[in-house]
């Protein structure tokens, strides 16, 4: 637990020494750009596909992965219900951060203290869902949606996702996964080396992006994307514990649902005209209250 608690810290510190570097002028908010582009198309791609190293398909994995995937479209389909007569910028910033999990980052460091590989394997399938939806769904439909689109177009919506790096790395891992098409452990020691930078680019990018005023007609949706999220998990906990499934893949995918936003989010938010301060606000505050729940959550099911 103690080496939870530093990594959270440290995450935190990342995010503050960011924010302290754009204030003494060592970084402009001009350069969260070149920052962008790095997470987007270099770090976060091969942390993605380096979770494949030795990954089995098996039934088990499957449900772990629809879960991941569901439990992003019920927000969405709820935003969308619920805010049909919002504003576009309100819609997307709704999604965009009420969806998508940050597995990869906090949750599966996290858990690695308490559960096996087979279990952290469950995780990352999770996260494979996840990641289909949020680097490529989520953000054709947001995409859209800030674009005044009226309906869903195949047309546009598939390119939006071939322009994505990530969607499109784990659809390459996954299609090769299925394939049973092994890459050499050579190549995933070098998608390793390069995936090590992406926690700290991800973190020191929400601390360029991280104001501390923000606009208050903003506020209400940022408090909006706590409830939505935490409604969201509460109600797939709730459909995973009547699973006839083991009772460490209830724990472990009920862990996942209540993980920190995308560390992304931020990025997508601008991409989609919201603000992508308020995002990083809200990231960085949202990720000590998940731990949080998460430890919470260990003590109910007493995972020593």
């Amino acid at each position: 637990m103690e080496a939870v608690i530093v990594r959270a810290c440290g995450f935190l510190f990342i995010i503050a020494f960011g924010f302290f570097t754009k204030r003494v002028g060592i970084f402009r908010a001009a350069d969260k750009e070149v920052i962008t582009k790095l997470i987007m198309k270099v770090t976060l791609p091969m942390a993605l596909a380096g979770n494949f190293r030795s990954l089995e398909w098996s039934m088990t994995y499957a449900l772990a992965f629809a879960i991941g995937a569901m439990a992003n479209i019920l927000v969405v389909v709820a935003v969308l219900m619920i805010f049909r007569n919002k504003a576009a910028e309100e819609k997307t910033f709704l999604i965009i951060n009420g969806a998508g999990y940050n597995i990869g980052l906090c949750t599966i460091p996290f858990l690695q203290s308490f559960f096996d590989g087979d279990a952290l394997a469950m995780v990352c399938l999770f996260d494979a869902g996840n990641a289909v939806m949020a680097f490529g769904v989520i953000l054709a439909v947001a995409t859209m949606i800030s674009q005044n689109q009226k309906k869903f177009s195949m047309k546009a919506g598939g390119k939006i996702l071939l322009h994505s790096v990530p969607f499109m790395t784990y659809m390459i891992m996954i299609s090769l996964t299925l394939l049973h098409i092994t890459l050499p452990d050579a190549l995933f020691d070098t998608m390793d080396l390069i995936s090590a930078a992406n926690p700290f680019l991800a973190m020191f990018l929400i601390g360029i992006l991280f104001e501390p005023k923000v606009p208050r007609n903003i506020i209400k949706d940022m408090g909006r994307v706590v409830i939505i999220r935490f409604v969201a998990a509460t109600i797939f906990i709730f459909i995973v514990f009547q699973m006839p499934v083991s009772l460490v893949f209830k724990h472990v995918i009920s862990l996942a649902l209540v993980s920190p936003i995308l560390s992304i989010a931020p990025i997508f938010t601008k991409q989609c005209g919201g603000n992508d301060s308020a995002a990083a606000v809200l990231n960085s505050l949202m990720l000590p209250v998940c731990m949080v729940v998460m430890t919470i959550l260990l003590g109910i099911f007493q995972v020593a």
